[in-house]
């Protein structure tokens, strides 16, 4: 039975030894994740509402007004202008979208004086997405929903590989390390092509309150209209720090200016 050693393992192999054909001993956790992805599925229905949010270009120091961006604008950028990412790989683009406001807001690490821009979207169709903060917030819940399955043991250890595999995609990676993404990407791709999924829903790191969704079709998502746009800029940053779930997490009382959203 695999564990989250299995898990460390094949990420060190996908980024020092190869990425494209994989030895058998993975087959089986590979398999882990096909099927505990069925257990943490979940749909969207169609008119939900997400946001995405954007830093404004704009020098602090200038007295020239603000030029907000389009609608075009907030959108994923094309394929020529995608950089790699925790979810895809350079030149696939991708719809990263957030639960509110503040979450979007914060997601974009904003400094003193930024000015940061946000807009809602609006999916266009139902989507099926794999869930993975079910493994952080309802872990007990979902240990119930398959105890009749499998025995307690086998599960725990399911479910600290699902545990870690959220942290994994939850994470921020600093400038140049984008070798850490390619283990996210190749799990994003198992779930896209073989698990049939339209996209992963997973915890901020930024905010213990919201949630992140990655749209694989970034046609499935549309700003609602211009008038769902908005302005803060970024005056007081607190740092309050804590960590419920592994990784470093900054609370979304760190950005004050943002507790209007």
């Amino acid at each position: 039975m695999p564990s989250h050693v299995d898990l460390l393992l094949l990420r060190d192999h996908l980024i020092t030894k190869g990425r494209y054909f994989l030895p058998k001993k993975f087959n089986k956790i590979l398999e882990i994740f096909l099927e505990g992805a069925k257990h943490r599925t979940d749909f969207l229905q169609k008119t939900s509402e997400f946001w995405r949010a954007r830093k404004l270009p704009n020098d602090i120091f200038s007295k020239k007004p603000l030029r907000l961006f389009s609608c075009h604008e907030m959108t994923a950028p094309n394929s020529a202008n995608t950089k790699a990412n925790r979810i895809t790989s350079k030149g696939i683009p991708c719809l990263f979208l957030s639960s509110d406001k503040k979450t979007a807001a914060v997601e974009t690490r904003p400094w003193l004086g930024v000015n940061v821009q946000v807009a809602k979207f609006i999916l266009q169709k139902k989507q099926k997405i794999i869930d993975l903060t079910k493994d952080v917030l309802f872990g007990n819940e979902l240990r119930e929903a398959v105890s009749g399955q499998r025995d307690q043991e086998q599960l725990t250890r399911e479910l600290k590989i699902w545990q870690y595999l959220n942290v994994l995609y939850a994470r921020p990676v600093d400038v140049g390390g984008e070798d850490e993404y390619i283990f996210t990407q190749f799990i994003a791709d198992l779930f896209k092509v073989k698990g049939g999924f339209d996209g992963i829903k997973y915890m901020s790191s930024v905010s213990h309150r919201g949630f992140n969704l990655a749209l694989f079709n970034t046609k499935r998502a549309k700003i609602e209209d211009e008038k769902s746009m908005d302005v803060k800029e970024v005056t007081r940053i607190l740092w309050d720090m804590h960590v419920p779930m592994g990784p470093r997490v900054i609370d979304l009382k760190k950005y004050r200016d943002f507790e209007q959203w």
